[in-house]
């Protein structure tokens, strides 16, 4: 699974402290669109700020155009999005009855 981030989302992920752990999502720090041979795994990330320092992001399937929004979480704390994400998009799936070998795990 790629992500691809808007000039807003990398700011604030460079403002972040940068870490991302062990996710299985690779972050494309180019904001521009990255070709790929399944673009069911694409997705593209913008962040909405709701106060100073908290934030939703919007992830939407470029495939599908499927919208999933994550947090609200503190701006700081921007990376903890990912495992949300990837948490959130499983359950999705799963009640949405997507068949088991599209899921994302």
């Amino acid at each position: 699974m790629r992500i691809h981030c808007t000039k807003k989302m990398l700011k604030a992920i460079k403002n972040s402290d940068g870490n991302f752990g062990d996710s299985k999502v690779t972050i494309d720090m180019d904001y521009d669109h990255a070709i790929d041979s399944d673009e069911l795994y694409d997705w593209h990330a913008n962040v909405v700020e709701l106060t100073r320092a908290t934030v939703l992001v919007v992830l939407m399937n470029d495939k599908t155009y499927y919208p999933i929004v994550c947090g609200p979480v503190r701006l700081s704390k921007i990376n903890t999005i990912l495992d949300d994400f990837q948490s959130n998009l499983l359950q999705l799936m799963q009640k949405t009855s997507i068949p088991e070998h599209i899921r994302v795990d």
